[in-house]
């Protein structure tokens, strides 16, 4: 018994080791003094580098309801700017259906039908604006040429200050919905590792919850100097609302003509909606937005899972290691992903940022790697929990074969059946060698009969 208590008591020590050495392996670094991280900053940051500018053009003739070609069959051409933002790395760019969609009048269609209206009520003071564009739902609209699009869509990819001049790529609309059901469209442009975002579902987005708009708002480079960088405009989620039964989200944020399409991110970095609409005679802040579960839907439609690229991946961990403040690592980090991504929007400039983190906060040094696990333990503490069992193990097989041992030995005394048995043991009583009486051992005279007695 002594034995099995050593050894419970080497085991519980070995155990304690085991755990106080993970523990100490697992030690935060001592904090640095840092400016706290703004959660606005970080949501902006995550988001930029998948935000992407777009240029429509659309060069078409039009065919009015009885079937006569308006404008002596000259095309009507004309374009505008929108938003987007990446959703698969093999190219795939999310944006507002009435960017691209000439048949939706909430957008780039009803900027065309208006021209086209206009146009002929110059021609024809009899006729009236209202009642052209009222028509206009009968007209059909064709590209200039046999087989070109209506509307192609410049994609510029890479706008960042410090990464120079963006790539411009022309995409195939691979397809759209009308803003009455859920204003999302897909482009397909020939890049790899584009930088993406991921999609948050409607269980997400709560009702006052903070949430920043991005986009390339087209009357800011009108009043300043132009810019490749998005603006960004936070704000709240104020409401969850439908359209024709499609659900839609109200946002306080000021979200301007040239962001639509453009995603707003919780402060996770992840797409709650997109840029929509907002109502014609409404002055105050009131913007609407499709929502990240319509997008969802849609993508699944179209075979396209939004999914993160390994650009995504670097750049993410390089951000990390740099709030960390662990900058030498950013550093490194960042420079494998431009190797990769050299016109990357953001990288240069967080390279430049680890820097100047670096010399002016010093360096965190990196916490020590995580243990390797054998079946859900770090090893010191499973090779701990065998050793102590095996020990346990060992003292158990010794007392069982101990005791086996007695037993057999107690067993050898017993002379076999049919042999005789020793005579039993006889304790005869002290007697006085006078009287016979039963004396005490050790007395020197008989109680009785008062003689001394024989030795």
């Amino acid at each position: 018994m002594n034995r099995l208590r050593v050894a419970g008591a080497a085991t519980v020590a070995l155990l304690a080791t085991a755990f106080l050495g993970v523990g100490s392996a697992q030690a935060a670094p001592d904090a640095v003094d840092r400016p706290p991280v703004n959660a606005i900053e970080r949501a902006a940051t995550l988001a930029r580098p998948a935000v992407v500018r777009l240029a429509m053009a659309y060069s078409v003739v039009v065919v009015d309801g009885k079937g006569k070609v308006l404008n002596g069959g000259k095309p009507y051409e004309g374009g505008g700017s929108c938003t987007g933002f990446g959703v698969n790395s093999a190219g795939y760019v999310a944006t507002a259906g009435h960017c691209v969609d000439l048949k939706d009048t909430s957008g780039i269609g009803g900027i065309l039908l208006e021209q086209v209206a206009q146009q002929l009520v110059a021609a024809n003071p009899a006729l009236t604006l209202d009642a052209l564009l009222a028509d206009a739902q009968k007209w059909t609209i064709r590209g200039a040429t046999p087989g070109a699009p209506p509307v192609q869509v410049a994609v510029y990819v890479g706008a960042d200050e410090m990464a120079g001049r963006p790539q411009e790529h022309l995409a195939t609309i691979v397809g759209s919905r009308p803003l009455e059901k859920g204003d999302v469209a897909l482009l397909k442009i020939d890049v790899t590792d584009l930088p993406t975002l991921p999609l948050a579902t409607d269980a997400d987005v709560t009702i006052g919850q903070d949430v920043l708009s991005v986009g390339f708002p087209g009357s800011v480079d009108t009043t300043v100097d132009a810019s490749l960088e998005p603006s960004n405009k936070d704000g709240r989620i104020s409401s969850k609302k439908t359209k024709g039964g499609v659900p839609f989200y109200e946002t306080s944020a000021a979200i301007a003509q040239g962001m639509s399409g453009g995603p707003t991110v919780d402060l996770q970095g992840r797409v709650v909606g997109i840029n929509s609409w907002g109502p014609a005679v409404e002055t105050a802040a009131i913007k609407f937005l499709a929502t990240s579960s319509t997008l969802a839907a849609f993508l699944s439609e179209k075979g396209v899972r939004p999914e993160p690229g390994r650009v995504d991946v670097m750049f993410g961990a390089a951000y990390e290691s740099y709030l960390a403040g662990r900058y030498t690592a950013a550093i490194a980090e960042l420079d494998r992903l431009l190797a990769v991504a050299p016109t990357h929007p953001q990288a240069k400039q967080l390279r430049l940022a680890a820097f100047e983190g670096r010399e002016r906060y010093g360096e965190v040094a990196a916490p020590p790697p995580a243990p390797r696990l054998l079946f859900g333990m770090p090893q010191i503490l499973f090779w701990s929990v065998i050793a102590g069992g095996g020990v346990l193990l060992l003292l158990l097989v010794g007392l069982v074969v101990a005791r086996l041992s007695r037993h057999g030995r107690e067993a050898d005394a017993v002379p076999p059946a049919g042999q005789p048995q020793p005579p039993a043991l006889r304790i005869v009583p002290l007697r006085c060698p006078h009287c016979s009486a039963a004396r005490q051992p050790g007395a020197a005279y008989c109680t009785t009969c008062g003689l001394p007695q024989i030795a």
